[in-house]
């Protein structure tokens, strides 16, 4: 300790006087600090393996060492960590590993401060390999130096968690008890306080049985568990072996009650010292496989597994990916906590909550319906067991979930299963964000992955892994991190599950109707209209428009249509808005005539007025009656744009499409305005642009997917340049994650075919340049688009 010695014993004279001594002060304090804890938690994430960690006030930071000491120090009157711990508070191995874990943060932050020349507690993915290599981190294994480092840094941490966790548990329910001095007595009073805070904690394990538990072991004919003030608790000395510890975590999943923290040590003691392995046992993988069953039981069943070093006993695959980060601006957690949080959203949809969504209410319908759950949660648990090996994680994932669902004694259909959700886990994002799913081309080879090729012709199964393959989609993707999940992806995501459902229904059902959008179809739309319309004016307007139209407008969108188109006579544009609060956007139909670069004017327009484009429809008739269908956000935030602001977006649009609006000026302000707030929070330089045409993503259509940093104006600079070489966009989706922008544009030449292939390296350029052009640092007036 550095200083004047004589502050330090002021401090601690004053210590003495206002804490030490004074039982109801130090009871205050010992609250205060538990409500910190509490709070500093919940701020921080509630976990310690989140991306960019605060090593100084993060879950498993240095702060929760420091708590323990004070709390050691003012409700036991222990001098230290290690002599409150001596007292039977924990093993000297749990001690050992935490006192390092400190060591190693402490270092890490130590670094870190050298590094920035400044005071730093944020552990940020810029930071992260400089001070891996200042460590002596190395690239090895198909992992990066920082990736090592920060694997240790979360084992670290999470062991220091772990560990203080457990001591402040025991010690909240016990701050009103009686407090063993040790810096003022004699060491024969010492000795006594010793003494009594032992007793103390023997008396804790043996109070009040509540009710018993006979687990069925053949071999243990007494009970094995009681319940004590709601927690889980060994009936005296843990048994031989260590099969015991699985059925701890069956009975509490059963009982819907958590282990108590002598129970959760038993346990961590048992694997600490090696005296046993709970997995090496059929019984073991049977008893396993049923943690899988409950619905709504499972995911904090298998958190409590991994927190004590069980799960990766009996799936030795997940320490591969165990305190793995992931170094992308996606994924907010590490691997094995994604993989966690996922199987907590499943667990969310079999208690149904009253405001929710309707997607998730859905959701939570097709859960209920799914009849076997164990290969939808084993699914969840390993679709990302392949990464931590470098590229292509799903093939090795595949092979993984083949071997473990293998060893964990499955019959052969249910393995089939978890080896199909693990191969597809990304598939029905991907359709759902990137592909027009009302195509008939898009659904036939969606459903051919489904049915592996035609290989599964039984519809109850079919449907059974397009539920299971949904409800993964929907975990993997709340698991991912705050914000990743809306209420957009949702329906976008129960969109192509019903779509899909109904093509399921009718292919294996052998149905006679294959053609949906047949004559009958037409007809029997005219006839619903006809109360209103004509029926020659409504099969006259299907006619004009293609065929993807007829697919995807219901009676009351082509109703609204033709009101629109009958306003036309009145003035140049007709635009409607409407509301969608169950998709948390807002929809806006502009109908005008064909002229060129009539898409990029409408989006530059509705950007410069802070709209984000979610997704787009444009249909043309052949008359060039133009209907564009816009679903808006406000940019940033998940918000619909409100009707007071529709009256000026509105003039604004009908000046652009007129050509009285500079829309390449409007939106030049308004990157303009963004990029002075952008820069106040990131100064890092934007990622290269990525841009692929597909000419069989579409039937009709060549698909452009242009995956770039999200930037205000990239839809607009995107359909500029598409327009300036004279290709026209029939179809648009838009989807952010994080900082990055994944844009899809349907498109065809002037002709409405399919661009030529030596045109698409041309536009692959083109809009390559402007994307860059929109990022620079310098805007000129064209170059932006």
């Amino acid at each position: 300790m550095w200083g004047e010695a004589w502050v330090v014993h002021r401090l601690r004279r004053r210590l003495e006087a206002d804490v030490f001594e004074d039982v109801r002060q130090r009871r205050r304090v010992l609250e205060a600090l538990r409500e910190a804890w509490d709070a500093r938690r919940t701020r921080m994430g509630g976990t310690a393996l989140v991306q960019e960690p605060n090593v100084k006030e993060g879950v498993g930071g240095l702060r929760d060492w420091h708590v323990v000491g004070w709390v050691a120090r003012i409700g036991y009157g222990a001098p230290s960590v290690r002599a409150w711990c001596a007292e039977g508070m924990t093993s000297g191995a749990a001690y050992e590993l935490a006192h390092a874990a400190y060591d190693f943060l402490l270092r890490v932050r130590n670094e870190m401060h050298f590094t920035m020349g400044r005071r730093v507690d944020q552990l940020t993915l810029d930071v992260q390999p400089v001070v891996a290599e200042q460590l002596g981190y190395r690239d090895a294994r198909g992992m990066c130096a920082s990736e090592r480092f920060m694997r240790d840094y979360y084992r670290h941490a999470h062991e220091l968690h772990q560990f203080s966790e457990g001591l402040l548990e025991r010690a909240w329910t016990d701050i009103h008890g009686p407090v063993a001095r040790w810096d003022r007595v004699e060491r024969r009073e010492a000795s006594r306080a010793q003494a009594s805070l032992a007793a103390w904690f023997s008396r804790r394990r043996s109070r009040a049985r509540v009710a018993t538990f006979s687990p069925d072991l053949s071999h243990a004919p007494e009970p094995l568990f009681a319940i004590v003030r709601g927690h889980l608790v060994l009936r005296g000395d843990p048994p031989p072996g260590a099969l015991w510890i699985l059925h701890a975590f069956a009975v509490a999943q059963r009982e819907q009650i958590p282990l108590s923290d002598e129970l959760k040590w038993d346990i961590r003691r048992r694997l600490l010292d090696g005296a046993g392995d709970p997995s090496r046992s059929p019984e073991a993988y049977r008893l396993f496989l049923r943690l899988l069953e409950p619905r709504g039981r499972v995911a904090s069943t298998l958190r409590q597994m991994h927190e004590l070093g069980v799960l990766v006993r009996v799936v030795p695959e997940f320490g591969r990916i165990t305190f793995l980060v992931q170094h992308d601006s996606y994924h907010a957690f590490t691997i094995d906590e994604h993989t966690l949080r996922a199987l907590e959203a499943l667990d969310r949809l079999a208690r149904r909550g009253a405001a929710w969504d309707p997607e998730e209410r859905r959701l939570s319908e097709l859960f209920e319906s799914v009849r076997e759950v164990v290969p939808l949660y084993l699914g969840v648990l390993l679709h990302d067991i392949g990464k931590g090996q470098g590229s292509g994680h799903v093939p090795r994932g595949v092979r993984i979930a083949a071997r473990v669902s293998r060893r964990l004694g499955m019959d052969e259909r249910a393995r089939q299963e978890v080896v199909f959700l693990v191969a597809h886990h990304l598939l029905m994002s991907h359709v759902s964000q990137r592909r027009d799913v009302t195509e008939e081309s898009v659904l036939a080879e969606f459903i051919a992955r489904i049915t592996e090729g035609g290989r599964v012709t039984d519809l109850d199964q079919a449907m059974e892994r397009l539920k299971r393959l949904t409800l993964l989609t929907y975990a993997d993707m709340k698991g991912v991190g705050p914000g990743v999940w809306t209420r957009w992806k949702g329906a976008m995501l129960l969109e192509l599950y019903e779509r899909a459902s109904e093509y399921l229904q009718r292919r294996l059902a052998r149905s006679t109707d294959d053609a949906p959008w047949g004559e009958r179809a037409l007809e029997q739309i005219a006839r619903e209209l006809a109360t209103e319309f004509p029926t020659e004016e409504v099969i006259h307007h299907l006619a004009q428009l293609p065929e993807r139209y007829r697919r995807a407008a219901t009676p009351e969108r082509i109703a609204e249509h033709l009101r629109l188109i009958a306003r036309l006579s009145e003035r140049p544009v007709v635009i409607r808005w409407r509301l969608c609060p169950e998709r948390s956007c807002t929809e806006l139909s502009v109908c005008t005539f064909d002229q060129r670069g009539l898409f990029a004017r409408v989006a530059g327009t509705l950007t410069a007025h802070g709209a984000n484009i979610l997704s787009a429809d444009v249909y043309t008739r052949r008359d060039g009656i133009v209907i564009d269908t816009f679903w808006l956000t406000e940019v940033g935030v998940e918000q619909p744009i409100g009707p007071e602001r529709w009256p000026r977006i509105e003039r604004d649009l009908e000046a652009a499409v007129c050509g009285r609006l500079d829309v390449a000026a409007a939106v030049r302000m308004w990157r303009l305005r963004a990029r002075r707030n952008r820069s106040k929070t990131s100064s890092r330089a934007p990622l290269p642009p990525i841009v692929r045409c597909d000419a069989e993503a579409s039937a009709h259509c060549t698909v452009i997917e242009v995956k770039a940093e999200d930037m205000p104006g990239l839809a607009y600079a995107v359909a500029h340049a598409l327009e300036a070489l004279g290709v026209n966009i029939a179809f648009a989706k838009i989807a952010t994650e994080k900082n990055l922008a994944f844009d899809v544009f349907y498109v065809t030449d002037a002709t409405g075919r399919k661009l030529a292939p030596a045109r698409v390296p041309l536009v692959e350029r083109a809009i390559a340049d402007a994307v860059r052009a929109l990022s620079a640092p310098s805007l000129q007036p064209e170059s932006a688009v």
